[in-house]
Order: structure tokens, then C-alpha cells, then sequence
């Protein structure tokens, strides 16, 4: 995600990355705007907040993934068949934070989950 502008710019079709099984509408969006001239700051933004959460999204994948899925409103569990490591309260605090954090910013870009089985952060 630190260069994920950067791919688009240069002719990438799309990203294909693993925030996408959290926050998919996110992805879309930066996707359909990381061009638009009068977005740039928010194209910014978004970018950030990836970039500053690489390490959480990636930490005892993918049980965070479906915690994450839960907030969201789907019903599904977060077990695994493998070991991926302990989902430790300290973890989950950072993935409520991120929740909340993009609860703020799909707020502020009036990103919609239309079409979506899952609620909006707000």
C-alpha cells in the first residue's frame, strides 16, 4: 500500500491487497480517485492511513480480518484451521482503532457500502 498511488499512476489495473478483505469500498474509491486533481488531499489521507496500518492488518491474519468483518455486522467467526498467533488484547485494540479511524474518514469522503453485505463504519 506505501506505493499503491504510485502503481495506479503508472498503469496498474487496480490493487489487489489484503486491506481489500476489510474495507473493500476503500479500495474502490482510491482506485476511482488517486487522479482526480481536486481529491488529492484526500487521496493522501487514505493512502496514510494504509500505510500506517500495514503492520496491523497483517498481524494474526486472518483472524483480525474476520474480527474485523464482525464489527462490520457479518456473521462469521474468527476461527482458523491454522496458527496464525494470538489475537492479544493489544491487537485488538489496534483494529478498533482502525475501525473507528476509517468510520471517520468513509464519513468524510461519503463512501457508501451500497451493494455490500455489511454495514458502514458510521
Amino acid at each position: 500500500m506505501a506505493h499503491a498511488v504510485e502503481s495506479l499512476k503508472a498503469g496498474a489495473a487496480g490493487l489487489s491487497c489484503i486491506q481489500g478483505n476489510f474495507f473493500p469500498e476503500l479500495i474502490i474509491w482510491l482506485c476511482e480517485n488517486y487522479d482526480e486533481p481536486g481529491l488529492k488531499k484526500e487521496v493522501e489521507e487514505v493512502q496514510q492511513i494504509l500505510k500506517d496500518n500495514m503492520d496491523v492488518v497483517h498481524d494474526v491474519y486472518p483472524i483480525i480480518a474476520k474480527y474485523f468483518l464482525q464489527k462490520r455486522g457479518l456473521g462469521i467467526s474468527t476461527y482458523t484451521r491454522r496458527k496464525v498467533g494470538v489475537f492479544s488484547p493489544e491487537i485488538r485494540a489496534r483494529i478498533d482503532k482502525l475501525y473507528s479511524d476509517l468510520g471517520r474518514l468513509q464519513k468524510e469522503l461519503d463512501i457508501g457500502v451500497t451493494g455490500y453485505p455489511f454495514k458502514q463504519f458510521y
